[in-house]
C-alpha cells in the first residue's frame, strides 16, 4: 500500500515492482476486473482466511478476491449514510474524513477473523469525534459494535478507561473466530486520561 499511488506489488516474472490497483480519489471498478478500477485513498490492507485482499479505502472497505483470473473488487462495508448497529454494510458509513493525514493512518485498523467477520476502526481520525470498535458479521451482513470500559492499563491500575480516547487495537482469535485475547491502546483525550497506556481486555 502506497498513499500516493496506491496498491502494489512486485512482479515475480521481473522483480520489478508495479501498481496493481493506482490511487486517484475515486471510486471505480466495483464489480469488475481490477485492471478498471481505482481507490480514492488506501490507509490499511489486509489478506483474509481464503486469501482475499481487504482495501480499508478511505470511507470504505473494499474486497480483491484473488482466486479468479482476473482478479475483481467490489466494496463490501461502507458507501451509505447510517451509523447504528444493525446497518446493513452496504448501507453503512464509516464517518472518516477524506483525510490520509498520518494521524488517521496511525488509528485505522483493519482485523479479519477466521469465520469471515472484519474488525475495524470507525471515525479512527479521532479528531473530536468518538473511535469505535466495528464489527462486520459474516453470517448476516450486518455492522455491530464492540464497546470497551473498565478500569486499570499497564501503567495506571485505576484508570477508568472509558474517559480515554481509545486509539488501536490487537486481536487474536481461536480457530471458529472467537476472540480469545484483545489488547487495546489509548490516547491522554485532551488530559481527562493521564497515561497512554495500553490495556488487556476481557473477551
Amino acid at each position: 500500500r502506497d498513499l500516493t499511488r496506491g496498491i502494489l506489488y512486485v512482479n515475480a516474472a521481473d522483480g520489478i515492482q508495479k501498481v496493481l490497483i493506482p490511487k486517484n480519489g475515486a471510486y471505480a471498478g466495483d464489480g469488475g476486473n481490477i485492471a478498471f478500477a481505482t481507490l480514492f485513498a488506501p490507509v490499511k490492507i489486509a489478506l483474509d482466511y481464503n486469501d482475499n485482499l481487504l482495501i480499508y479505502d478511505n470511507n470504505r472497505i473494499r474486497r480483491v478476491n484473488t482466486s479468479v483470473s482476473p482478479m475483481t473488487i467490489d466494496t463490501l462495508i461502507g458507501g451509505g449514510g447510517a451509523t447504528a448497529d444493525g446497518t446493513t454494510a452496504l448501507n453503512f458509513s464509516l464517518q472518516t474524513l477524506n483525510d490520509i493525514s498520518a494521524q488517521y493512518v496511525k488509528h485505522t485498523v483493519l482485523i479479519p477473523a477466521p469465520n469471515g467477520d472484519i474488525y475495524f476502526s470507525q471515525n479512527a481520525q479521532s479528531a473530536g469525534v468518538t473511535y469505535k470498535i466495528r464489527i462486520y458479521k459474516a453470517a448476516t451482513g450486518l455492522i455491530q459494535s464492540l464497546p470497551i470500559s473498565g478500569t486499570g492499563t499497564f501503567v495506571a491500575g485505576a484508570q477508568d478507561v472509558t474517559v480515554c480516547t481509545l486509539t488501536n487495537f490487537g486481536l487474536i482469535f481461536d480457530n471458529a473466530g472467537t476472540i480469545t485475547k484483545m489488547i487495546h491502546a489509548t490516547d491522554n483525550n485532551g488530559g481527562a486520561c493521564p497515561t497512554i497506556s495500553m490495556f488487556n481486555v476481557n473477551p
